[in-house]
């Protein structure tokens, strides 16, 4: 997203060019950011003016054409549109009002492929399983079995009590509870609460 600041009233017999001499190039460094950031496809593209009455103090924001540069009628769609946004904001608008242009804002996306999921195998070697007595609130001490994550394979499901623990972390699956081993590695938890992750 860019904005510039101007001044332009809708009375100005070079409003058009006004607009357009501003517009145009915030368009370009606009775009230009966004294919810097590696976007190579055909971007959505927002403009917008920053209008008000003439003599006010607070603008509203307009959303108007999105090709540039704008032509007489783009212009007269955007005052149109600023009147209704005006009325339905504060109740009332002023029609035949000047108008004034005070900013530009352009804004460019556009949505790239991200990296494809990375799936577990299936399988997994086994490996052997402990016990250790774990204390559990309201519980007590309890028997509970010490997995490796990396032993456990898609779609493998327990029941708690049990420890999963990997080289970063460890993760509980209470009494009552039911582990899921999801196809992207990702252990499910259910329980009383519902699901988590």
């Amino acid at each position: 997203m860019r904005r510039t600041t101007l001044l332009v009233r809708s009375d100005d017999p070079e409003a058009l060019t006004k607009l357009n001499n501003a517009l145009v190039p915030l368009r370009q460094r606009t775009l230009a950011t966004l294919s810097r950031e590696g976007f190579t496809g055909e971007p959505d593209v927002e403009q917008r003016f920053e209008m008000r009455y003439f003599g006010q103090n607070y603008h509203r924001e307009v959303v108007f054409a999105s090709n540039t540069p704008i032509d007489q009628s783009d212009f007269d769609a955007a005052i149109e549109a600023f009147n209704a946004d005006y009325k339905s904001f504060y109740g009332y608008d002023m029609p035949g009002e000047l108008v004034e242009v005070v900013g530009l804002v352009v804004t460019a996306s556009g949505a790239r492929q991200g990296p494809a999921a990375q799936l577990m195998s299936r399988t997994a070697e086994p490996a052997e399983e402990t016990t250790r007595d774990v204390y559990f609130a309201g519980e007590g001490f309890q028997e509970t079995t010490v997995l490796q994550q990396a032993s456990l394979p898609v779609g493998e499901v327990r029941q708690g009590p049990a420890i999963v623990e990997e080289a970063l972390s460890t993760t509980l699956v209470p009494p009552g509870a039911r582990l899921r081993v999801h196809e992207s590695g990702s252990l499910i938890i259910t329980g009383n609460t519902g699901e988590m992750s």
